[in-house]
């Protein structure tokens, strides 16, 4: 029996090399958990740092953070939108409305279409 951690993508953080943003997300597929890298804009790369440093629960003792694209957004400019953010940590979880960009929340709409491996080969670390 699966659950909606395994059915919808985590977001891990970002990273960048020399002048290259990416952001970085676990993929459950096919029972496998893959972690990927893609390619993000400046903004999206400060999105996503702000993103995995959201720590909303009183204990940051209690266990690590994580984070769940919920598939929910609105939309709130040309290039601005805020994303429902499943924040988990432990047994605490709350959705959250988090600011991205739309090319960000493209990306994340695309990853939970993946049906299969092959078509990420080229982003798996």
């Amino acid at each position: 029996m699966s659950t909606w951690k395994e059915e919808t993508v985590e977001l891990i953080g970002a990273s960048k090399v020399d002048s290259a943003f990416a952001g970085e997300a676990f993929l459950h597929l096919n029972g496998e958990q893959l972690r990927l890298r893609f390619s993000v804009n400046e903004q999206a790369y400060m999105l996503l740092k702000k993103l995995a440093s959201f720590q909303p629960f009183e204990s940051v003792a209690a266990g690590k953070y994580r984070y769940y694209f919920s598939g929910s957004y609105r939309k709130v400019g040309e290039d601005k939108v805020f994303a429902g953010i499943q924040v988990v940590q432990d047994k605490r979880h709350k959705k959250f409305e988090l600011e991205l960009t739309t090319a960000l929340l493209a990306n994340l709409f695309w990853l939970q279409g993946i049906t299969g491996k092959e078509q990420i080969e080229h982003l798996l670390l």
